[in-house]
């Protein structure tokens, strides 16, 4: 059997359980940076092996090699005819990557899904025992052409360039047995569009709700933050990559209360100076979070395959739960 889990750690369960099953993380922070809607396996390995270099995150020609191992275990599992198993967990992330996975063997290999079984648990794989993982194998049943397809659609919406897609999809999978998960990380991924209120999106209005209530450091911050929600939406490199982006710019919402610039890792990996840092809103913060300013920080962001660019800008209105061109009239300089 070859399996393929949105964790590494449960890649590192099944080895120590000593299963003659081969596993492989397919794992990727989808929700940060451009998303592709490349087919070619070979092509999205490279496309988001720049998006990881443009948030600092390691080189891109070792992401890409270790994106490229994963295909050639994708490749196998198609040509071969080993039984192959999903185990995937309940977050964004991971429902991103299923859908992904789902996506490319339902238009490029659909005969594979006969030999498929899937298993996705209520709980972030990271937080389970050896034993929980290899109970969650155990348990993995059937995949159902409906709710193949219904992943497929998650993800067609959100790498397309029109966000719309993805709020017709939340609209149109409502009513699916089959959607579940896939329709909950499309709901939370809707919300990471900027409020027409304030133009915060949910993660960021969370971290500053945080300053605001008095934490301070990088690590109280992602402590707080990843009890904001039932599944948390950030894992802790990409939550630092938020608060750098809300410390930059030319209006920084937030700032160190030493006025240094932040340190971000991995740019610097001065892990002391790092956790040392104490973090406080800006004046500027505190006008957009108490809803008295409209801020741009959205500008030049990119989710799914949708950019937010000046002149291009989509809101999700949450009084309307949905998305919008407009936003209110506020300040924003």
């Amino acid at each position: 059997m070859i399996v393929f889990t949105s964790s590494d750690a449960a890649v590192n369960a099944l080895t120590r359980l000593r299963l003659r099953d081969r596993s492989v993380a397919w794992s990727d922070p989808l929700y940060m940076g451009m998303v592709s809607p490349h087919w070619d396996l070979g092509a999205f390995a490279s496309a988001r092996a720049v998006a990881h270099r443009s948030f600092g995150w390691d080189e891109d020609k070792l992401v890409e090699k270790d994106f490229s191992l994963r295909n050639e275990f994708l490749q196998e599992a198609v040509s071969g005819e080993e039984e192959v198993a999903l185990l995937f967990g309940p977050g964004v992330g991971d429902q991103l990557n299923l859908a992904h996975l789902l996506a490319w063997v339902t238009t490029h290999a659909a005969g594979v899904l006969q030999r498929t079984r899937l298993a996705t648990s209520e709980r972030n794989l990271d937080l389970l025992t050896d034993e929980e993982i290899g109970d969650l194998l155990a348990g993995a049943g059937e995949i159902f052409a409906a709710a193949a397809d219904q992943y497929r659609g998650a993800w067609a919406a959100y790498v397309s360039p029109d966000p719309q897609f993805l709020e017709n999809y939340l609209y149109q999978a409502a009513d699916s047995p089959y959607s579940g998960k896939a329709l909950n990380a499309v709901k939370r991924v809707l919300r990471e569009y900027p409020s027409s209120e304030n133009g915060l999106s949910l993660t960021e209005g969370q971290i500053l709700d945080c300053l605001r209530l008095g934490l301070e450091s990088p690590r109280e911050l992602y402590e707080a933050y990843s009890q904001t929600e039932e599944h948390c939406y950030l894992r802790n490199w990409d939550f630092w990559a938020y608060l750098d982006r809300l410390a930059g710019g030319e209006k920084p919402l937030i700032e160190t209360e030493s006025g240094t610039p932040f340190l971000c890792p991995p740019k610097a990996l001065a892990w002391d100076l790092f956790y040392g840092q104490k973090l406080r809103l800006t004046d500027w913060g505190s006008s957009v979070l108490n809803g008295d300013a409209m801020t741009l920080c959205a500008e030049g962001r990119w989710i799914g395959g949708v950019q937010l660019e000046a002149g291009a800008m989509w809101y999700w209105d949450y009084p309307r739960e949905s998305l919008t061109r407009e936003a209110r009239e506020l300040a924003n300089a």
